[in-house]
């Protein structure tokens, strides 16, 4: 359908993945500076916090939205090219398919499923996935995810009784690692299209919005 043909339903708009991200970092420094200190386990520089669940739904919302304002904008979706041709079968990929070929299509470069920062993205997609469609029962859930989270030392245990996982991941460390390996996907994000030599993109100008929290941020914080 041409651009004449169609009519407005909002005359204004900002990028979803800004608000979104600036939901997902107010909520991060909420629960540093007031833990659920009643709960009876945390451990140096990591706290429950019963919200930190919620952050690897959220961190992959901010990096479908980026994808989608990117590859899925109006000004793309009114020309001829594949994202607005195949745009039915591209709405029913998986964020992982959409992740390693939207890209591709447009730049003929892409993510690097070898490294570290697509394993951190995996496990933060299974999560959230098995939060998105969970299934009570102690047969089935994220054991792959939850124990590359462990490894990483981001998790918190009950003292002396098993620990449900969707309560062992609710960590403060556990947001961080989510904004940290959502903001290095976006940083990679952005060097493939530099690297292809186009340095337009529609949420450029809110490029520093997405910064790392080191663990030094966390002890200042809370000093």
């Amino acid at each position: 359908m041409s651009s004449q043909q169609k009519q407005f339903k909002f005359y204004a708009g900002s990028p979803l993945s800004m608000h979104l991200t600036t939901m997902l970092y107010t909520s991060f420094w909420r629960c540093v500076e007031k833990p659920d200190a009643h709960m009876q386990f945390c451990s140096k520089d990591n706290y429950f916090a019963m919200e930190a669940l919620y952050s690897f739904v959220l961190s992959i919302n901010i990096w479908e939205a980026i994808l989608n304002e990117t590859f899925q904008n109006d000004f793309i979706m009114q020309q001829n090219n594949i994202f607005s041709d195949a745009s039915e079968a591209i709405n029913k990929w998986d964020i992982k398919t959409k992740t390693i070929t939207f890209p591709k299509l447009l730049l003929n470069k892409t993510f690097d499923k070898g490294n570290v920062l697509w394993q951190d993205f995996n496990a933060i997609v299974g999560i959230r996935n098995e939060i998105i469609h969970f299934k009570s029962s102690l047969f089935e859930g994220p054991k792959k995810q939850v124990d590359y989270l462990r490894a990483k030392n981001l998790t918190v245990q009950l003292n002396n009784c098993a620990t449900p996982w969707q309560t062992e991941v609710s960590t403060t460390e556990c947001m961080r690692f989510c904004i940290n390996t959502t903001v290095k996907m976006i940083h990679t994000f952005v060097k493939l299209f530099v690297d292809a030599g186009v340095d337009s993109m529609p949420f450029m100008p809110f490029k520093e919005l997405y910064r790392e929290i080191s663990i030094d941020d966390v002890r200042i914080k809370k000093a």
